[in-house]
């Protein structure tokens, strides 16, 4: 049953069962934030009524993904349309209803990656309807939805100061409306986000902001030895029984604590090594892939097609983002913070493939403006000027 949602299983099986939000891991530890809690209550009133483990709930969830995955096409194709125009637009969107990772997590993955893309698209879609002054009550429900992104996927909070940021650029830098502005959306996040918040210090007797397990993940790609992926079964308590006991033992937040502490430590002491396997870290986040040069050695064609793939889909997004910027798209910056600013946290921790697929609906888009682009060169270099001898009048016979 592990696979059957990791961690987010499990938290959501004690729910189910009258436990709290607790035992993230395999086994009892007591009350946990080991995840933001949205998908686990989610998926814990899926077992309520389903079953928990069950096949009826397997079905349930990967369904529920699956409807959050197509929501996204329709963020997708407003975005698209607000930034690019009708064309990039439905490019965008079409994409997205047959691209291979949206199809793939969403059915294969019991976990919030689904929920989050669907999410954060809809928070890129409200920013560019902030781009002019607005009632204080718009910024009051743009705080409310980033509340909601933060408690579903708490890394895409890194990108929010510099949304506001672009937003205060394109509102002309006024610094009272600003203000306004910019506490109306403090109020919406902390409305949905001090709940949790109070939750854990009441449970733990200091503050954890939403989730506590950043020390652990840090550590999992910060020790000697690492190729700069996770630990995996040799770190992790999941999959490292004398590790479980410690967790069990020392209690989450001193573990997580201790972690970050033998994680700063190899840092401060091998910054060489720290700032290669960051190098690393940013290639594996954009290729998926940790052997980019041996990829047809390892597991054959399928493979191979896999990691080109997501590669392919980097270049294009970054080269859309290159056009964007060039042609002075107002919404350039925005895309630039997104593809810059949210992948910070996995550079310095450790990336797998999904962990980037929150911001693959922006790269959808761009990577449709691109392929639009590259399109509209090649049909003008076809077609070409007419030639001298066809330009001129003929004579008359």
């Amino acid at each position: 049953s592990w696979k059957f949602g990791f961690e987010t299983g499990r938290i959501a099986s004690s729910i189910a069962s009258g436990q709290g939000f607790s035992s993230p891991l395999q086994g009892p530890s007591g009350p946990t934030a080991w995840l933001p809690p949205v998908y686990p209550y989610m998926l814990a009133g899926i077992f309520s009524v389903f079953g928990i483990y069950s096949t009826a709930s397997a079905l349930v969830a990967l369904t529920l993904n699956s409807v959050f995955s197509a929501l996204t096409c329709v963020t997708i194709f407003y975005i698209g349309r607000k930034t690019f125009g009708h064309e990039v637009a439905a490019w965008a969107a079409w994409s997205w209803a047959f691209f291979p990772y949206a199809v793939f997590w969403s059915t294969n993955w019991v976990w919030t990656v689904s929920l989050a893309a669907f999410l954060f698209s809809v928070t890129c879609l409200a920013a560019l309807h902030l781009e002019r002054p607005n009632r204080a009550a718009a910024w009051l429900g743009f705080g409310v939805l980033w509340g909601v992104v933060a408690l579903t996927d708490t890394v895409l909070v890194s990108v929010l100061p510099f949304v506001v940021a672009w937003l205060y650029c394109r509102l002309g830098r006024q610094p009272l409306l600003l203000i306004r502005l910019i506490s109306a959306c403090t109020l919406g996040f902390l409305l949905v986000t001090a709940p949790w918040l109070i939750r854990n210090y009441l449970t733990f007797g200091e503050f954890v902001f939403i989730k506590s397990n950043f020390g652990l993940e840090l550590h999992l790609g910060n020790y000697e030895g690492s190729s700069g992926l996770s630990g995996g079964r040799l770190l992790h308590p999941a999959g490292n029984d004398n590790e479980f006991e410690k967790f069990r033992e020392m209690g989450e937040l001193s573990y997580t604590k201790e972690n970050r502490r033998r994680a700063l430590d190899f840092i401060a002491g091998r910054p060489g090594i720290f700032i290669w396997l960051t190098v690393k870290r940013m290639v594996y986040f954009w290729t998926g892939n940790s052997q980019l040069l041996q990829i047809f050695q390892l597991s054959g064609r399928f493979t191979a097609a896999r990691y080109i793939l997501f590669t392919s889909v980097s270049v294009l997004a970054f080269v859309g983002l290159f056009l964007a910027l060039r042609d002075r798209n107002p919404a350039g910056a925005l895309f630039a913070i997104i593809l810059f600013v949210f992948p910070v946290i996995y550079y310095v921790t450790h990336p797998t493939p999904r962990y980037r697929h929150p911001i693959e609906p922006v790269m959808v888009v761009l990577a449709a403006y691109d392929v639009k682009n590259i399109l509209s060169t090649v049909s003008l270099r076809r077609s070409g000027p007419l030639s001298t001898r066809d330009a001129e009048p003929q004579a008359p016979a």
